[in-house]
């Protein structure tokens, strides 16, 4: 864990498998139509981990 180079790979794949286990488990209540992973700005920068779009309400999940 001293290791910087380790610790940082290790946190950005970490993050990654967070994000598909919440959305993986979300699936379960929610249509995979109505969820997006990881919807982007037009400008190209990340919105949030999961979004899901329900009748006419809005859940943004963040992961951390």
């Amino acid at each position: 864990m001293n290791d910087k180079k380790y610790l940082d790979e290790y946190a950005n794949k970490k993050g990654k498998w967070l994000e598909k286990r919440t959305a993986h488990s979300l699936s379960k209540f929610f249509n995979q139509d109505e969820m997006l992973l990881n919807p982007l700005y037009p400008n190209k920068e990340e919105f949030c981990d999961v979004l899901i779009l329900r009748d006419r309400k809005v859940f943004i999940i963040q992961c951390k």
